[in-house]
């Protein structure tokens, strides 16, 4: 705005009012001016953000994105797969070590007894209605006899240690043909109390598991199916 453009406008326009006019003219300019300034600034950083953008998509031409996040996807699953499965086998193995150790622990009187209770523990534990349950409370369940009685059959028994005795006479035993199913032929009974023999009786039961449940049955001793 120029002065003498206000001088024209009349009589009224004293000098005063002519300087007060220009002087909130200026104010007004200089805040435009300013405006401006930020303006390109920002029109300036636009710009160059566009230019990083754009020299970063150029990087992709010529790559299929769909394919790209697809193999993407496919690693992910695989890395995901390989690590549940390393976490599978840590778990297995670190419960077979511990069933195990439970097994054993238990002292059953022959080796067969305690794979048969181990496997059958492992299967029973895999069965969501034994949910919540732990070794003892299903070994408990499975050694139990038709009365719901436990069987002390099946565990060995605390023996004070034997004394030598000179007058003991051993009995020969014929070992069964190694072809045959024939019965072990022994002249002492070694589920008998009085003839307790835990290494006789787990070499009939690997040779012959009928004949060594006759045995038993002869000594009031019953085995497990």
């Amino acid at each position: 705005m120029k002065t003498e453009f206000l001088k024209n406008l009349g009589d009224f326009m004293t000098d005063e009012i002519i300087n007060r006019i220009m002087e909130e003219n200026g104010k007004d300019v200089e805040k435009l001016k300013k405006q401006n300034e930020n303006l390109t600034a920002e029109i300036g950083t636009l710009k160059n953000s566009y230019s990083e953008v754009e020299t970063k998509l150029k990087a992709f031409d010529g790559i299929n994105i769909e394919e790209l996040r697809g193999q993407i996807s496919t690693l992910t699953k695989s890395i995901s797969d390989t690590k549940s499965e390393w976490e599978k086998k840590y778990n297995d193995r670190e419960f077979q070590y511990n069933l195990n150790e439970f097994i054993k622990g238990k002292k059953f009187k022959y080796p067969e007894f305690e794979d048969y209770y181990a496997n059958k523990i492992s299967y029973a534990l895999a069965d969501e209605k034994n949910k919540g349950k732990n070794f003892d409370d299903l070994l408990n369940e499975f050694v139990k006899d038709k009365d719901g009685n436990p069987r002390s059959d099946l565990f060995a028994e605390e023996k004070a240690p034997e004394q030598n005795n000179p007058h003991q006479v051993t009995f020969p035993k014929n070992p069964m043909p190694a072809a045959g199913k024939a019965p072990v032929t022994t002249k002492i009974n070694p589920f008998a109390k009085d003839t307790y023999d835990v290494k006789e009786q787990i070499r009939i039961y690997k040779e012959n598991p009928v004949n060594a449940r006759e045995l038993a049955k002869t000594a009031g001793v019953t085995l497990p199916d």
